[in-house]
């Protein structure tokens, strides 16, 4: 039989159910920890930011914390202030993932994707939603993205 996945969200949902099943361990959790034993992680509270290893575009970063809380809007506040303020990337593409309200899905985390897009005054995109979603092109090295982000929640950890 085959499986329609709706959406890049539910892909990762199922993943993890399956994930589950084969190594009784949580999906999240253990990228989560994979990132951060390879030095790809950047930590605020309860939320945490990484790298992404599979990438769609350049310096993707993977933000989760177990609900869509302070420390996890805050974590995704100084991923965009790393972009713009340390990279001078101004255009990005995020998507959001939330738990479940009714509890009944599979556990997943609230998880935001963050991409940088192309210069804010080119009249062309450098990319369509379908090549997000269906092609990878990265040339950007995931521990400098880290570094970035390391240093942007470092310096703004003050303001919360």
């Amino acid at each position: 039989m085959v499986t329609v996945v709706s959406g890049v969200v539910e892909a990762w949902r199922l993943g993890a159910q399956d994930y589950f099943t084969t190594t009784g361990t949580n999906f999240y959790t253990d990228m989560a920890r994979l990132s951060a034993s390879l030095g790809l992680a950047v930590t605020h509270k309860s939320a945490v930011a990484f790298a992404s290893l599979v990438p769609r575009k350049d310096h993707e970063v993977v933000i989760m914390a177990p609900t869509a809380g302070k420390d996890f809007f805050e974590m995704v506040y100084f991923v965009l202030r790393a972009f713009a303020d340390d990279l001078h990337k101004y255009c990005f593409s995020m998507g959001l993932a939330y738990p479940a309200l009714d509890g009944l899905e599979a556990l997943i985390p609230a998880y935001a994707r963050i991409i940088t897009r192309g210069v804010v005054t080119d009249v062309r995109a450098d990319m369509s939603s379908l090549e997000l979603f269906a092609a990878t092109n990265v040339n950007i090295d995931p521990f400098e993205v880290t570094e970035l982000v390391r240093k942007s929640a470092k310096m703004r950890r003050k303001v919360f």
